[in-house]
């Protein structure tokens, strides 16, 4: 792609059979994940699908509908920490320290330039005991 990323291509053929058809499908491939720092500093912008996006839950927010994702490394002494808040899908929980594995799509916060991820798929990798 001019982009960058790899292209996969598929194909399906028709077996010489006239009610079916061949078909090629076309896809943009990224092997690299963009990490929160990417996300963060508008690089795929609003309306991208995330996929694998890593980090730590930072804070819950207070009405239990989502969490601020941050890095796994606390920020360095006079930072602040860098998060992005990401809603829950029904029915999945997660606490304060979990590291979690996020997939979904990036939307601008209601009244606000701010990014939210409305997360589509949440996988707890570890959790703080």
């Amino acid at each position: 792609m001019p982009d960058g990323r790899r292209t996969l291509i598929l194909v399906s053929d028709n077996n010489f059979d006239s009610k079916q058809v061949t078909q090629f499908l076309a896809f943009a491939i990224s092997d690299r994940s963009l990490g929160l720092a990417g996300v963060l500093g508008g690089n795929p912008g609003v309306g991208a699908w995330i996929w694998d996006l890593n980090g730590r839950v930072a804070k819950l927010s207070p009405g239990g509908e989502g969490f601020w994702l941050g890095e796994f490394r606390p920020p360095a002494p006079g930072t602040a920490e860098r998060s992005l808040f990401v809603t829950l899908p029904a029915g999945v929980k997660v606490k304060v320290g979990d590291s979690v594995d996020v997939s979904g799509r990036l939307e601008r916060q209601q009244g606000s330039e701010a990014l939210t991820l409305k997360a589509s798929a949440i996988g707890v990798i570890s959790t703080e005991e």
